[in-house]
């Protein structure tokens, strides 16, 4: 199949130093994460864990 341009995302950590930079500097502002950043998986599992989130705010 041609293609111009080819994207291979495959992380297997999350990444999360942008939260937890944002948590050191503003200690005293509620800092959440979620999807990947909180945990690697699939759009369903971000989707749901943002969902779950937000209901808990």
């Amino acid at each position: 199949m041609p293609a111009d341009a080819v994207i291979i995302s495959a992380g297997l950590r999350p990444r999360n130093e942008l939260a937890e930079a944002l948590k050191k500097r503003l200690a005293e502002t509620a800092v959440y994460s979620t999807g990947d950043c909180s945990e690697t998986g699939d759009i369903m599992s971000a989707i749901h864990s943002a969902y779950k989130l937000g209901l808990a705010i």
